[in-house]
């Protein structure tokens, strides 16, 4: 199950934290006594068109976030498109499409 932080600890988080949570595949923010569900367990289980486009950390960062937004998004009725949303967001700040496929933004 992943950790669950009280909101004194929310406030004035640090990113780098959030990310470094969320690629261990802990859950920075679950639902106490629920069992979080991955439905990308591992990179195999991306669709193909993500697997085949995306660097392999860009996939990291797509499959941690989007298993964390569905488990905090379990009541909302649009949770896989929300939690898709939400996934790519980041790999939208570290990567650009150059083509068909993605690489890594400039530091």
């Amino acid at each position: 199950m992943g950790c669950v932080l009280s909101d004194d600890r929310l406030a004035g988080y640090d990113a780098r934290w959030m990310w470094e949570e969320l690629l261990s595949g802990d859950s920075f923010y679950s639902v106490p006594g629920a069992t979080p569900i991955m439905p990308y367990a591992v990179k195999d289980d991306l669709q193909p068109s993500v697997r085949d486009h995306l660097p392999s950390h860009a996939q990291d960062i797509l499959r941690a976030a989007f298993n964390n937004a569905f488990d905090v998004h379990f009541d909302d009725p649009e949770r896989e498109e929300i939690a898709f949303r939400i996934a790519w967001a980041p790999v939208k700040r570290k990567y650009r499409k150059m083509g068909a496929y993605w690489i890594a933004r400039d530091a």
